[in-house]
């Protein structure tokens, strides 16, 4: 069986998800306490005997929810009753256990029975020790998702008043957590490399001049991030658009810079006098986009009768553009039917038309489509 993840750790609370195997209908979950701190023993032992104040909540993706029986199991060193059964039918991947003392490790274990079967099988292989924060330990935000793009994904949280720089790690479609970097000095990472048909998640922790225990001032680790996939080319893009763009330059650009982005494409021609004075009005609001990682990407189809032409007008553009003998070049001004110019046509995350002509468009309408679209 998978190993469990931890997803959060407060003070009083511990959140756990794994792998769920194929054809499980219910799981059961099991926890016993690993560390006692001094000054909660007593509160402690009352919980572990108390099957009724166990305060299993389940994660709201789940089937059925459980509560709590008593008792029961046999712990891996022969310890009876140790383990406190938390749910015998749960049917989520996630729980959260709450009522838990500060400063105290606990370990999980678990087994399923699948569909139409009655007899359980074996217990899992008992998880790591999962702590909760002790009392006047701090916890930073999670990190959230600013932009998904194709291999990759842009990560941003709040910054730590004073940190140094931030313990990085992720955990990879249900894996254990990998450390990234053990010191990153800003509040914003661009993780590349990844694949779209995997998920991810991330957690940080500030570190204060230092990575020892003393060096991160008092702070755990944050929550996990919510699962987030790399941005993937819609269908439209996919059979339509060129594989290959003109960047600046006349470099190669991979249409994927598209993948997960509203796309605005610029139908101009250098011969265009209001073309020739919206341009640079595009452009500051293009370049204050990317200032602030929006999903915004600004392709250049031009309407010019040779390349030559393209070419000089398209060097003072900051965008990428549709190669001159690109068939999708004529046969996409075509099937919108630009008959005049300057022309924006503005496209979805799903490849849908957002406007036919945004020509003018304001930076309230760039962050509205961005959200929505």
């Amino acid at each position: 069986m998978a190993t469990f993840l931890l997803l959060d750790a407060t003070d009083q609370a511990i959140t756990l998800c794994w792998e769920r195997g194929p054809d499980v209908s219910v799981e059961e979950v099991q926890m016993k306490m690993k560390t006692t701190p001094a000054n909660d023993q007593q509160r402690q032992q009352q919980e572990v005997k108390d099957g009724s104040e166990v305060g299993n909540e389940v994660a709201p993706s789940s089937g059925s929810g459980g509560g709590g029986g008593g008792g029961g199991g046999l712990g891996e060193e022969g310890d009876e009753g140790d383990w406190v059964t938390l749910s015998k039918s749960l049917g989520s991947s996630a729980l959260r256990k709450k009522k838990l003392a500060p400063g105290t490790e606990y370990v999980f274990r678990r087994r399923a029975r699948k569909q139409e079967e009655e007899e359980w099988g074996p217990w899992s292989k008992t998880s790591e020790p999962f702590r909760t924060l002790s009392e006047g330990e701090m916890q930073p935000s999670a990190p959230a998702v600013k932009l998904r793009e194709a291999g990759a994904l842009v990560m941003e949280w709040p910054a730590v008043p004073s940190a140094s720089g931030y313990e990085i790690q992720m955990s990879t479609s249900g894996s254990e957590w990998c450390t990234l970097t053990a010191s990153f000095g800003s509040t914003l990472l661009r993780k590349k490399g990844l694949e779209g048909s995997k998920q991810y998640r991330f957690r940080l922790r500030p570190v204060f001049g230092g990575g020892t225990q003393e060096g991160r001032g008092g702070w755990g680790w944050s929550p996990s991030s919510d699962l987030a996939s790399p941005a993937v080319l819609n269908a439209f893009l996919r059979s339509q658009a060129p594989a290959e763009l003109v960047g600046r330059g006349k470099a190669v650009v991979s249409r994927d810079i598209l993948a997960g982005k509203i796309v605005a494409f610029y139908f101009s021609a250098s011969w265009c006098g209001p073309c020739r004075k919206y341009t640079p009005q595009l452009a500051a609001l293009y370049t204050r986009a990317k200032a602030q990682h929006k999903a915004f990407e600004v392709v250049f189809v031009s309407l010019d009768g040779d390349e030559e032409s393209m070419d000089r007008y398209h060097a003072g553009m900051p965008w990428p553009a549709v190669p001159y003998d690109h068939p999708f070049r004529e046969d996409f001004a075509s099937s919108k039917g630009v008959n005049s110019v300057p022309r924006l046509v503005v496209t979805g995350r799903r490849g849908q038309e957002i406007a036919s002509n945004a020509v003018g468009m304001t930076w309230e309408q760039l962050v509205t489509w961005e959200a929505h679209g």
